[in-house]
């Protein structure tokens, strides 16, 4: 069995009552100037203009080194991802890469489309395409293309909504049309 100490990173709430400033961001400014974080847990010296602390029950990083490993090559950061711990990115291509995949999940949990996906797609002739891609964001663009969409096209008329419904619909409406 091997020995570790565990650094847990621990969100605590600190309430700074009455703070008076010119904007919401000069005001959390002015509070982080006015007490002393480092000294918020330490049972000996209080810190005054604090209201309350309190456990904000979330702990969303620890640092795991092993008992014994003086130069901390053994040493690793995990973050709370997904109901699981998991080893912290060590670079910024292996951070996006995290980013993304949280962001898919939040947009399937939310039911929005990925960006650039084609929700929606008809031919309305030998060369004109009606095609519904989303932004990502829970709106869409509904395009009218001519040529071999989406590798060498030509947009003859874009138009943006606010839903993906509402674009499809539109879309539909149009493939009607066309039709008749």
């Amino acid at each position: 069995m091997t020995m570790y100490n565990v650094t847990l990173n621990a969100v605590v709430n600190v309430r700074v009552p009455a703070v008076e400033a010119p904007t919401q961001e000069a005001a959390i400014e002015a509070a982080l100037d006015r007490i002393d974080l480092h000294s918020l847990l330490e049972r000996h010296q209080p810190t005054p203009k604090v209201e309350f602390t309190s456990y904000g029950e979330e702990v969303n990083e620890a640092l795991v080194d092993e008992v014994g490993d003086e130069i901390f090559e053994k040493s690793r950061w995990f973050i709370w991802r997904d109901g699981r711990w998991t080893l912290a990115p060590t670079d910024q291509l292996e951070e996006l890469r995290l980013l993304d995949q949280q962001a898919q999940a939040l947009r399937k949990e939310m039911g929005h489309s990925q960006p650039g996906e084609v929700i929606w797609q008809t031919r309305l002739d030998f060369d004109e395409l009606l095609v519904v891609a989303a932004d990502g964001y829970g709106r869409a663009s509904l395009l009218r293309v001519s040529g071999n969409y989406p590798v060498e096209y030509t947009l003859k008329d874009r138009r943006e909504f606010d839903s993906e419904d509402a674009a499809c619909a539109e879309a539909g409406k149009q493939a009607a049309q066309a039709q008749t």
